[in-house]
């Protein structure tokens, strides 16, 4: 059987994870998604939810407004609307909080990020504003901090935010998955 990392998952057809061996229903417990992005949103991925202004989204993705208009709104998706974005800290918090609520039963951790994507349906005002796939590595990714940190939630959230910053500083350090350079927006300037 082959693995994928999640950004194949994310960009692959459903005949393409056939022809690989792999069910296409799997995709969403991978990478938090039913259906494939297209490469041009997928470069997006980890800008959305207060990280990046739409200046900044709209040149990586390189589009036109009504472009990034049109897949934000689909999406309900949040960006910055200020040169400086939120704290890192601060965003993977709201991930996690946002994927573990919705952790119940026999809900794998994409299936849960699939559903926090639709939150604004029922509460608008708790909508994290990410795709479902940063969604899952940010709740990863703090899932690791915390276990690290030997922390849970209600005393990471007790913290100021100078402690939170270096607790997140010091267990970021890990070799996290990272896609390609193609998907990697430091890369791309």
């Amino acid at each position: 059987m082959t693995t994928w990392e999640w950004w194949k998952w994310l960009l692959a057809t459903p005949d393409q994870i056939r022809k690989a061996g792999l069910d296409p229903r799997d995709r969403v417990h991978h990478c938090g998604h039913r259906f494939a992005l297209t490469t041009r949103w997928a470069r997006t991925v980890g800008l959305w939810g207060g990280v990046q202004t739409a200046k900044r989204i709209m040149a990586v993705a390189a589009c036109e407004r009504p472009a990034y208009e049109n897949f934000k709104l689909r999406h309900r998706l949040r960006t910055c609307g200020r040169e400086q974005p939120s704290y890192e800290h601060d965003i993977h918090l709201t991930a996690y909080i946002a994927v573990d609520q919705r952790l119940v039963g026999s809900k794998t951790p994409g299936e849960a990020a699939h559903a926090a994507t639709k939150i604004w349906k029922t509460d608008p005002d708790a909508n994290p504003g990410m795709l479902g796939v940063e969604l899952l590595l940010r709740w990863t990714d703090m899932k690791m901090v915390l276990e690290l940190e030997g922390l849970d939630i209600p005393r990471f959230s007790l913290l100021d935010d100078t402690a939170r910053q270096l607790a997140y500083a010091r267990s970021s350090q890990l070799d996290i998955e990272v896609p390609p350079e193609a998907f990697d927006v430091r890369a791309l300037g």
